[in-house]
């Protein structure tokens, strides 16, 4: 995940462009602690639903939408990261890149290591 959010922040700031980041987990860490370049708004929703309603109200025409999504199967994949390419393909003016950063990039700790700390 650390190299595809760094491959982003680099290009909006070589396009002098903002960049916000959202996170569906309100309680999610800042993401972008330590960043340099450009500006980085994040902002937080509490659920897929409410992302999907921000991302129909705070976009602007012409905006690059990237998602960072985890594959089908894996730690970090949920059924709602299937339904946002569908979501965002609606809406007018709008592009988007969906992004599968490697499992060992998504900063969670191993499959062997999430199931020995379950009771």
């Amino acid at each position: 995940m650390e190299s595809l959010l760094r491959a982003v922040r680099t290009a909006a700031t070589r396009l002098r462009a903002g960049l916000a980041v959202w996170c569906v987990d309100p309680d999610s860490p800042d993401p972008t602690p330590g960043w340099t370049g450009a500006p980085v708004d994040v902002r937080r929703c509490a659920g897929w639903e409410a992302l999907r309603s921000a991302l129909a109200q705070d976009g602007r025409p012409h905006d690059l939408v990237v998602v960072a999504s985890a594959r089908r199967g894996g730690v970090a994949w949920d059924r709602e990261l299937e339904r946002i390419p569908g979501h965002l393909a609606e809406q007018e003016d709008r592009s988007f890149l969906m992004a599968y950063p490697a499992e060992s990039e998504v900063g969670l700790a191993s499959l062997p290591d999430l199931l020995s700390a379950r009771p």
